[in-house]
């Protein structure tokens, strides 16, 4: 897949793929959720919304730059290790591995998770 776009006004948005160029979701009312199975992605990734929540499930070796941004709402990290310049309840800025891929998440009034998307053992 070299790009996927979505929008929406009033409902969800779940992807999954598994190698992108580049991810952009919003929606309005709704969550935005991706999950992607692949280290060797590269590109950028936009997700966002305004009343919902940003899930972002990435592959733990891949080299990621993180920006995450909730006005109403926590920003939370599971299983990924990062290294933030910036770590609070509403803000994350950060790397994963050194950094690489872009990746902005967005919301107003919702929470914003980053995890993994392989399984824990």
């Amino acid at each position: 897949v070299n790009a996927v776009n979505t929008e929406t006004t009033n409902g969800n948005t779940f992807i999954s793929v598994f190698a992108f160029a580049t991810i952009t979701s919003s929606t309005v009312n709704g969550n935005v959720q991706l999950t992607v199975g692949s280290a060797s992605s590269s590109g950028s990734i936009a997700l966002s919304t305004i009343n919902g929540n940003v899930n972002y499930y990435a592959d733990p070796s891949s080299n990621l730059t993180l920006s995450a941004n909730t006005v109403n709402g926590a920003v939370s990290v599971s299983v990924l290790a990062y290294d933030a310049t910036i770590s609070n309840t509403r803000q994350l800025v950060g790397t994963v591995n050194g950094g690489g891929t872009s990746v902005v998440l967005a919301t107003v009034n919702g929470n914003i998770k980053i995890g993994s998307s392989l399984p824990v053992i």
